[in-house]
């Protein structure tokens, strides 16, 4: 069996972690895009924007955050398709990694931890996230953000067929 350098191996978690993450927000924002759709939606083409363009602001331009994205779709999950509703917690994982804070004691990696503070009122902070980033704990996000995704694609071949292929893990 080939060693992995674990250095190497946190990398490529991290990477695959953060493709997911970026992979739901997009089905999220398609999702939404196509359910509350804006007057001009029907010209918007986003992969033909240049850096420096003005657009109008939808679900793929506005600045909504994660959390309020997953919130906006679960709110059209509630009675036919509460199965397919995702934890808006998962947010946290995100902000946590965005804006958190890594440390690792261990020359070796082994032990890796995830901090991320927020404030409380002035003068405090408070702990908000903090993990051990481990083999086991990564595959654990993999799988969390990979099921959310599925459930994002499968609302959107329903309520809009045509828009979607299929989805792989």
């Amino acid at each position: 069996m080939e060693h992995v350098d674990p250095r190497r191996e946190h990398e490529v978690s991290l990477g695959r972690l953060l493709t997911n993450m970026l992979s739901l927000e997009m089905l999220l924002r398609l999702y939404l895009f196509y359910k509350e759709p804006t007057p001009d939606s029907h010209k918007f083409q986003l992969d033909s924007l240049r850096e420096g363009d003005i657009v109008s602001e939808n679900y793929f331009t506005n600045t909504c955050g994660l959390r309020n994205l997953i919130e906006k779709y679960n709110t059209y999950c509630k009675t036919n398709f509460s199965e397919l509703k995702i934890d808006p917690d998962l947010a946290d994982i995100r902000n946590a990694l965005a804006h958190g804070r890594v440390l690792s004691l261990d020359p070796n990696f082994s032990k890796i931890q995830l901090f991320n503070f927020v404030s409380e009122k002035e003068g405090q902070i408070r702990l908000a996230f903090a993990t051990l980033m481990t083999k086991d704990w990564f595959q654990k996000q993999f799988k969390l953000f990979f099921n959310a995704m599925v459930n994002v694609h499968k609302r959107i071949k329903n309520d809009f067929p045509k828009v979607v292929g299929e989805i792989e893990s």
